[in-house]
């Protein structure tokens, strides 16, 4: 079985963290373990995260923050700890309220064993029959529009470039996270771009998977505010310039 550690990034999550459930999860699975990041928390997240901590050392890491630097950095600090610290097969990040079950993460994690030439596997929020997905209905379409928009970008047929959990072979890993992101915020578009460096795009077809999720829902509480979505234009066409045109990917 492959080993698992997952990056959770934190940032005043005292009222949805759930640590009941990660601790049941990781019970049950002992391949994995969660690197909690509190990204400089100015509420009770650090206590919570200390006392979680204790319930399950083994299996359960933390790496405080002394201010918020934002998810991208909170998530690559994470994987970076794990590629020098732990020797994990797969490492990934999901985000820390839980809007996708963590049955999820079994459900991702073994789609490397049966596609053993996938060297990501992404999740992916399409509804359909057979699926539990709710999402606010603004920020779904407001989703599609920039989801619709990477994927130009890119030039991959990708449906969901931000959803909040995704999974690497210890060696892409490695790669695509060393430099630090442009972006606070979109940095999964800045993930694809970098894995197109590193393997090409038509390869790049070949070993990236995306899973969609049987059950994603959306939680009140989310950092991203309504006037980051204005930014979006502006900060797509920063992430282009820099891979597209000066990396001349």
């Amino acid at each position: 079985m492959q080993t698992c550690s997952i990056v959770i990034p934190c940032y005043n999550e005292e009222k949805r963290l759930k640590k009941e459930k990660f601790l049941a999860f990781l019970k049950k699975n002992a391949r994995f373990n969660f690197l909690f990041v509190n990204d400089g928390s100015t509420d009770r997240t650090c206590e919570l995260l200390e006392g979680l901590k204790k319930e399950n050392t083994d299996q359960i890491i933390i790496i405080n923050k002394d201010k918020n630097e934002g998810k991208a950095e909170a998530v690559r600090s994470g994987i970076r700890f794990i590629i020098k610290n732990r020797k994990a097969d797969i490492a990934g990040f999901c985000d820390a309220d839980l809007s996708i079950s963590l049955q999820e993460l079994a459900s991702m994690s073994d789609i490397f064993t049966s596609k053993e030439t996938m060297q990501a596997v992404f999740g992916s929020r399409i509804k359909k029959l057979g699926s539990h997905i709710e999402r606010y209905a603004l920020r779904h379409y407001m989703g599609r529009i920039f989801a619709t928009a990477a994927s130009l970008m890119l030039k991959l047929p990708v449906y969901d470039t931000q959803c909040g959990i995704k999974l690497f072979r210890n060696e892409l890993a490695r790669s695509i996270f060393e430099e630090k992101f442009i972006s606070r915020w979109m940095f999964d578009v800045e993930l694809f771009f970098r894995i197109i460096k590193t393997y090409g795009l038509n390869h790049t077809k070949e070993i990236v998977y995306e899973h969609p999720l049987e059950e994603w829902i959306e939680k009140k509480g989310s950092k991203i505010c309504f006037s980051y979505f204005m930014k979006i234009p502006i900060e797509l066409i920063k992430i282009y310039r820099h891979y597209k045109l000066d990396k001349k990917i």
